[in-house]
Parts: structure tokens; C-alpha cells; sequence
């Protein structure tokens, strides 16, 4: 399976571990408790991610309980932003990056104020944070090489590379589907990427291709990809077909 910050959602693969909820009280800000959790899940501090916890995300802890294997893995980058808020309720959005793995992801979580504490009920993965407005520039040779890479690999069939360009909610669509790694013997010719804008560590890129197989019809494709700046990797967030 892999890593990444146990999410306790069920269709996600990031699991919690069941246990109480001990600890220490959680701290009143709503930015506070979300980092504080994520601190404890990467670390796989499940007695104390669990008194963060309350209502459907403490439920769907016990539910993910016996998947998890994950080792412990590093936060080395979070932004946080509360994006709505009330007297008893917030919105608090996460972009994480994580090592070992070069994994960049986007959670958002939903907070309620209990007893003047506030505890996430419910978390679920989100796509990627863009800037409001982004700003012009060259595409990265290794960002180029990486998009061609993928290509390439899923074009081929070979799943098991492909995957290997990708993180956050673009690799999460390919293991929800268990696509496995089929001999399609496709290539690819006119190739061609396009920058469209950069902020936040992200890249989005148009791309366009012709995909061609043994005796089948070339087929044009224009996508949008949106890459992120994943621990000095890139990798690909999310494929759009345009």
C-alpha cells in the first residue's frame, strides 16, 4: 500500500488505527488540531490522532484499523488554510508533502467545536490548492521528462512505471481502479507540451499527442496536467482530458 498520512476515510488509502481518545485535550484553533493531527497520524501516534477525532472520521478509524502497514513517514512541507468558518464549524484545507515517497496531497478537513474543543468529523481527500492567479513560465526539463515518461508508460500499458509519475488525487484514481499492467504495445508521436502557468509549487501544462495502436485508428489527445513540486520531484497531481 502506499504511504501516506492515515486519512480516516474509507475509500482513501489512509487508514487510522483504533483506539480512545486519550491524550491531551485538543487546542480551540482549528489550524491548531489539523496540524497537530496530521503530526501524530505520520508518526502513527494513534492513541493521540484519535483525540483529535470525533463523529464520522473517529468511526471510520476502527473501520481502517487492520489495513494499516504504512511505516511512520516525514511531513517536510504543510500549508494550512481555513477556507470557511462559524461560531462551531470550519473548513480547514491541507497541503502536504511527504517523505520517503516524494508524495504531495491536498485534504480537506471538517471541524465542530464540542465543550469548547474542536474536533475533526470528517476528513476526505481534496485536488490540488492552485493560486488564484498564476504566473507564466518555462516548463522544467524534468517536469517535461516526466510527463513524456508517463505518457509513455500508460500509452505502453505499464502501469507499475506509470504510477510512478503520479501522486495525491490522480495516483488515488489509479488504485481505486486496480488497473494492472496490460501489453498494449501503444506509442506515441507528436508530442507536445504547452505552459499555461506556475504558482504554489504547481505547474499546469497542455498536452498534446497521438496515441497509436496495432491496427487501430491513431487517436488525437489534448489533456490538462497539473504537477506539483513534490519534495524536489515532480509528480502528477491530476490528468484532465480537454
Amino acid at each position: 500500500m502506499k504511504r501516506g498520512i492515515a486519512i480516516g476515510v474509507i475509500c482513501l488509502l489512509f487508514p487510522l488505527a483504533l483506539s480512545g481518545c486519550g491524550g491531551k485535550a485538543p487546542p480551540t484553533d482549528t489550524e491548531e488540531v489539523v496540524k497537530n493531527y496530521i503530526a501524530a497520524a505520520s508518526s502513527q501516534n494513534w492513541q493521540q490522532a484519535a483525540g483529535y477525532l470525533t463523529g464520522e472520521a473517529l468511526a471510520a478509524e476502527g473501520q481502517n484499523a487492520k489495513h494499516v502497514n504504512d511505516k511512520p513517514v516525514t511531513v517536510t512541507d504543510e500549508k494550512l488554510n481555513t477556507i470557511s468558518q462559524a461560531e462551531n464549524f470550519a473548513l480547514v484545507d491541507a497541503d502536504i508533502t511527504e517523505m520517503p515517497g516524494h508524495d504531495r496531497r491536498n485534504y480537506r478537513f471538517y471541524l465542530e467545536r464540542k465543550a469548547g474543543k474542536w474536533l475533526i468529523y470528517k476528513m476526505e481527500m481534496a485536488g490540488p490548492s492552485l493560486p488564484a492567479r498564476l504566473k507564466e513560465g518555462e516548463i522544467p526539463d524534468a517536469l517535461s521528462e516526466t510527463l513524456r515518461a508517463y505518457v509513455t508508460s500508460a500509452v505502453q500499458g505499464d502501469w507499475a512505471k506509470a504510477r510512478q509519475y503520479l501522486t495525491g488525487h490522480a495516483l488515488i484514481q489509479v488504485q481505486r481502479q486496480d488497473v494492472k499492467n496490460v501489453r498494449l504495445r501503444g506509442s506515441i508521436s507528436g508530442f507536445q507540451l504547452t505552459p499555461v502557468g506556475t504558482g504554489d509549487g504547481y505547474f499546469l501544462v497542455r498536452g498534446s499527442y497521438t496515441v497509436v495502436y496495432p491496427n487501430q485508428k491513431p487517436l488525437k489527445v489534448d489533456v490538462m496536467f497539473t504537477a506539483a513540486d513534490a519534495a524536489g520531484v515532480w509528480k502528477i497531481v491530476q490528468v484532465d482530458r480537454i
